[in-house]
């Protein structure tokens, strides 16, 4: 999907520096097997480290270190969520970098292994944290395991989840009676163990006469006795009812963290570090290493952080009963599960939380967003056994940096089974509806509004994302167009006020070719344009690399009327003669920032009057502003309305280099007609060396859209049938119908130039040639038929031609300034 800039100004690229390959970074492409790790990295003050570089961050599995190959870092918002969303949604340019967003919290309740009679405590605390501490940009999901119990995914409705907090149930029993002997979890587990003082709690009577345990233990010890059974059997008898115990407690915890690591990959689609708060007594884990790793697993997956929350009773109990002094001796072992499980993902066990549940909900309430994601190339062995878990280690060079992350990671899924069209859909899907912008790529975008027609205007969303490079179409989405892999994209526009879907799209993006010097990813563009009527607008825009990998960010903006009785301007365009809509304009300290803006009315008179300055601001306030007065060129009557292009050219010699925002104030009689901005980043010296070659052009089937279009005679209806076929993209037959009308009358310059763009469109340039020559030379003053004749020569890789072409446009239009930038570019 190609588009035109907004003026008809063709682009040229700029070439990349080369690097040596002793410079050389690794490359993240697209077919490159990438496993990803959160990491946290703090300076010696324990602030966080915005700009890590891949080259100080070291993998090691096994000893051996794994080639990193991307490393993106999640900013932290660092603000309050109305001033983030003010430099990130709200900006003159959206992106995901330091976008708003809130927490993500999964209050996990552990319904087996907590007392009957304890939830309670425990509910009322959760409560008063949702709340109290729970933001209105931040969500939060209520679980129970197992079933029955509380079941609620990512919400920001409080209420909702305080409702599902109202299910929660405990239900664990310490005692187990089984065959004739009761017996706690922790003596069996004790006995299996190995344990001689608690096995002889079962042997041996006391001088009273009786075990620890039940007068039916005691019944049973005097029975065998009599059928003189050794202490052997007996010995036996207490064994296979501890395994009996055991098994039971390992299948309660088994399905607690199967069915746990099941939720967990289910959200796999919210992105974002999510805070999984555990609640539970714990639980033995002599016999789940297996399952507690794929419950590591599934949490490394998701970027799931566990704190667990210790909720056994730590009040000893002071009977004679020697099962009395093992509350301290059980708590400790149940908790060493759970604690591995915090220690695992990064998080932290609270240890006797019973005791001040409130303040240690209180201190989870603003856990850090601010972390990286390091995509390395996993081993050889995680290959082969994609969900098993890996241990690792993470090193960073930098002095005094301190880095914090789970122990392990899982190679995941095979990215040729995630380019699967309907998981592809899916999980585009799923990011349109998720909370927040996913951080994945960095996706930065922003939108240029020109008139249109019909009561709606043209917006073009120009935007960049980071991307692996290509290596070829083994794997990822393919872009038959171009037959290099390509990434997804997708657009969405609703109504600020109501909501309604308003615009929207789908596309791919051609995977850069080489990566930016001194990272292992690349950067590609993509432009697409569409018509919104005036209004507020809220877009959310997504881009999905062919391993799966997803960046999304979010914009609000508005949309003006520039087709009433008043002046009105459009958007205002920075850049170089021949470079597209940019995302971020560029200029440099030895070359003139040249501008445009395009001005309507309803008569020449009050174009006349129209001012416009531009000027040029540091935003850090660290230089003068500069300030230039705009040029205007001729005005035109277009389509019942009068238009007028006004001219800028900053001159930046001593200009530091920065960060700029340029800031256009057009006035009508003194009076503040309107005033736009767009940023600008200033560098030294002179722009890289461009490429001399054809550059972007326009689908053929746009022009059936074009202001010339709507000049076709009305009555003319082979001309109007071809403009039809034309904007169906039905080229044979739009050359046939609009022929017969050119044939008719060869001074019909609008049908010559539409039979250029139909000629276009079936591959025949000679003949398209011949028909914008003709549309030239009918009206001379159809300065796009110039632009497109010249154009065509390009295509056809005549450059001299092209420029004798627009050399002879400006013979007759002297001031035409599209012209005069186009012939510019070419000559450079």
């Amino acid at each position: 999907m190609k588009i035109p800039s907004i003026f008809g100004c063709l682009f040229v690229g700029l070439s990349a520096a080369a690097l040596t390959a002793q410079e050389r970074p690794p490359v993240f492409t697209a077919t490159a097997n990438v496993a990803r790790l959160d990491v946290q990295v703090v300076d010696a003050s324990g602030r966080p480290i915005p700009d890590l570089r891949a080259d100080e961050v070291h993998v090691i599995e096994g000893g051996s270190k794994r080639p990193v190959l991307l490393i993106q870092h999640i900013a932290e918002a660092g603000r309050t969520y109305a001033e983030s969303a003010m430099r990130t949604i709200a900006s003159e340019v959206s992106t995901n970098q330091g976008a708003p967003r809130g927490q993500l919290y999964v209050l996990l309740f552990d319904q087996e292994h907590i007392t009957a009679g304890a939830e309670q405590k425990v509910r009322l605390a959760a409560e008063r944290f949702i709340k109290e501490k729970i933001q209105p940009q931040d969500r939060v999901a209520v679980y129970g395991v197992p079933s029955p119990g509380p079941s609620l995914s990512f919400t920001n409705n409080t209420r909702a989840a305080i409702d599902q907090l109202q299910s929660v149930r405990g239900g664990m029993n310490r005692m187990n009676a089984s065959m004739q002997i009761e017996m706690t979890d922790y003596e069996a587990f004790a006995i299996q163990r190995g344990s001689e003082a608690v096995m002889n709690r079962f042997l041996f009577l006391s001088a009273e006469g009786t075990t620890s345990r039940t007068s039916a233990l005691v019944d049973a010890i005097a029975n065998s006795r009599r059928a003189g059974e050794s202490q052997d059997a007996l010995r036996r008898l207490v064994l296979e009812n501890a395994k009996i115990v055991a098994t039971r407690a390992d299948g309660d915890s088994r399905r607690f963290l199967q069915t746990t690591a099941e939720l967990l990959r289910g959200l796999r689609n919210v992105d974002g570090r999510k805070n999984i708060l555990l609640f539970s007594e714990g639980f033995f884990g002599d016999n789940l290493a297996l399952e507690l790793r794929n419950v590591a697993s599934a949490a490394a997956e998701v970027y799931g952080v566990v704190y667990t929350f210790d909720l056994n009773n730590r009040v000893t109990n002071m009977t004679d009963e020697p099962s009395g002094n093992d509350a301290a001796a059980e708590a400790l072992a149940r908790v060493e599960s759970i604690g591995g499980l915090a220690a695992d993902t990064n998080g932290a066990l609270i240890p006797d939380a019973m005791s001040h549940l409130d303040d240690a909900l209180g201190k989870l309430a603003t856990p850090s967003n601010d972390y990286y994601i390091v995509g390395f190339e996993p081993s050889p062995e995680a290959l082969a056994d994609r969900t098993g878990y890996r241990k690792i280690e993470v090193k960073v060079t930098r002095p005094g940096a301190t880095v914090r992350t789970r122990t392990g990671y899982t190679a995941g899924a095979d990215a040729r089974a995630s380019s699967l069209p309907s998981l592809r859909r899916l999980t585009i899907d799923n990011a349109l509806a998720a909370p927040f912008g996913h951080q994945g790529l960095h996706v930065e975008y922003t939108t240029y509004q020109t008139r249109g027609s019909g009561g709606a205007e043209r917006i073009v969303l120009s935007l960049e994302a980071e991307l692996p490079v290509a290596d070829g179409p083994e794997r990822g989405t393919l872009d038959e167009g171009r037959g290099t892999a390509a990434a997804d994209v997708v657009f969405v526009v609703r109504n600020a006020r109501t909501g309604a879907l308003a615009a929207s799209g789908a596309d791919t993006i051609a995977l850069p070719t080489r990566p930016v010097p001194g990272r292992a990813s690349g950067v590609s563009p993509w432009r697409v344009q569409f018509t919104l009527p005036p209004g507020e607008y809220l877009m959310r825009c997504i881009v999905r690399e062919p391993g799966g990998l997803l960046g999304s960010a979010d914009r609000q903006f508005a949309v003006r009327s520039l087709g009433g009785p008043d002046v009105s301007a459009s958007d205002l365009l920075l850049g170089k003669p021949g470079a597209q809509l940019p995302v971020r304009a560029s200029a440099y300290t030895k070359e003139p920032l040249p501008g445009a803006i395009r001005i309507y009315g309803r008569a020449p008179e009050q174009l006349d009057k129209v001012t416009a300055r531009l000027e040029l601001i540091a935003t850090g306030g660290n230089a003068p502003a500069i300030g230039v007065t705009g040029v205007p060129a001729d005005t035109r009557d277009v389509d019942g309305q009068v238009l007028r292009d006004i001219f800028f050219e900053v001159p930046l010699a001593g200009v530091p280099p920065g960060d700029y925002v340029a800031r256009a104030e057009i006035r009508a009689g003194g009076e503040l007609v309107s005033e736009l901005r767009r940023q600008v980043t200033v560098m030294e010296g002179s722009a890289p060396a461009g490429i001399v070659s054809a550059p972007p052009r326009a689908e053929p089937s746009e022009a059936a859209s074009s202001e010339i279009a709507r000049l076709i005679d009305p009555s003319d209806k082979s001309a109007l049938d071809g403009v039809s076929f034309l904007k169906s993209a039905k080229y044979p037959e739009a050359v046939a119908a609009l022929g017969v009308s050119f044939d008719a009358n060869p001074k019909k310059a609008p049908v010559a130039f539409m039979l250029g763009w139909a000629h276009r469109g079936t591959g025949n340039l000679t003949a398209a040639v011949s028909a914008f020559r003709n549309a030239a030379l009918a009206d001379p003053s159809m300065i796009p038929a110039h632009l497109a004749l010249a154009d065509t020569y390009l295509e056809l890789k005549q450059p001299a031609l092209a420029v004798q072409a627009l050399e002879a446009g400006l013979a007759s239009q002297p001031n035409a300034v599209e012209l005069k930038r186009m012939l510019e570019a070419i000559k450079k």
